[in-house]
């Protein structure tokens, strides 16, 4: 979703918006700085894979993520908005119960 303004700005782009997998998204928008001087933004957003997606999926996400990255050009602004999720380790119910039981 954008403003109608930042919207004029992708077509003065070129319309340039990209899908990297499921869940990455990228778009250039070219706006005026205050000084009326051109400013190229490539903006991406991305959806993190939660902590119970497989080993495959997140080694997707990180592999397209990488190349949403890497499609910003030498002079383009680059803005990363993403829903990432922190796991610090993977616990089965049964895992979590006993750890519980513990305590």
């Amino acid at each position: 979703m954008l403003r109608p303004e930042a919207w004029e700005g992708v077509k003065a782009a070129g319309n340039n918006y990209d899908y990297y997998g499921l869940r990455i998204m990228a778009v250039t928008i070219k706006l005026k700085d205050a000084n009326g001087k051109d400013v190229v933004i490539r903006l991406v957003t991305a959806y993190a894979p939660h902590s119970e997606c497989s080993n495959e999926e997140e080694y997707h996400y990180a592999n397209d993520l990488a190349i949403a990255i890497d499609s910003c050009g030498e002079n383009e602004v680059l803005i990363i908005g993403s829903d990432t999720n922190a796991s610090l380790s993977r616990l089965t119910m049964d895992q979590c119960r006993r750890m519980m039981q513990e305590q």
